[in-house]
This record gives structure tokens, sequence and C-alpha cells, in this order.
């Protein structure tokens, strides 16, 4: 100590350095592989649906509802439908045009959010 004063007369303690924290715990060589594993499964399970889809139309089942509404929320002139939960909808907001590239990219975000989730 060095023996100063503080403000209310108590002594006061010198500075002390804390170790850094890490910012994650290690890993053992199990752990990684099991990830890679996980990674891989999720990987192949976006792609499968992907696959799956190529052959899709359009118009099957209610893409229609979701592709429209994802378009109307990036127009900014609908959030939903009423009974329509607009999660989806909005994910594809970014990605919205009323081209027919939409409808692949449309796929493609389906794929990955799909291979996240198997994946989590």
């Amino acid at each position: 100590m060095d023996g100063s004063v503080g403000d209310a007369g108590r002594r006061m303690l010198p500075p002390v350095a804390a170790p850094p924290l890490p910012l994650a715990p290690p890993t053992s060589a199990p752990d990684r592989r099991l990830h890679a594993l996980a990674a891989a499964l999720a990987l192949a399970f976006g792609a499968l649906l992907w696959l799956q889809g190529a052959g899709l139309d359009p118009t099957a089942r209610d893409q229609v509802h979701d592709l429209s509404l994802a378009i109307r929320i990036r127009e900014g002139t609908a959030l939903t439908y009423g009974n329509r939960h607009p999660l989806f909808p909005a994910l594809l907001a970014p990605f919205a045009a009323r081209t027919a590239r939409f409808f692949t990219d449309a796929r493609l975000l389906s794929a990955v959010l799909a291979g996240a989730v198997a994946y989590a």
C-alpha cells in the first residue's frame, strides 16, 4: 500500500490487474468433431431440401402467399394477411422482388434456414 487517503478518509488500495477472461471455453477434440458432424448433417439437410424443391412449381402449396406477402412487406403495404404468420415472409422481404429469380432466392433462403435450425 502506498498509504494514500481517499475522499472519505479511508486508505486506498493500489489497482490490481485482473487476468483477461477467456472469450470461449476451450473445447476438446471430440467436441469439435461433434460440432463438425452436426454442421455437415445440417448442410446435407439443407442441400437435400434444395434438391427436392428443384422441380417444384412456384404456385404449389402456399408459396404464392408467402412470396406475395414478402413483396408487400418489402413495399411497406402489408405485414400479414390476418391469419398468416409474418415471420417467414419477413425473412424473405429483404430479397423480395417482382421477378422470377425471387422464387429461387426464397428456396435458397429456406434451405439455409432449415440447415441452421437443424444445426441448432
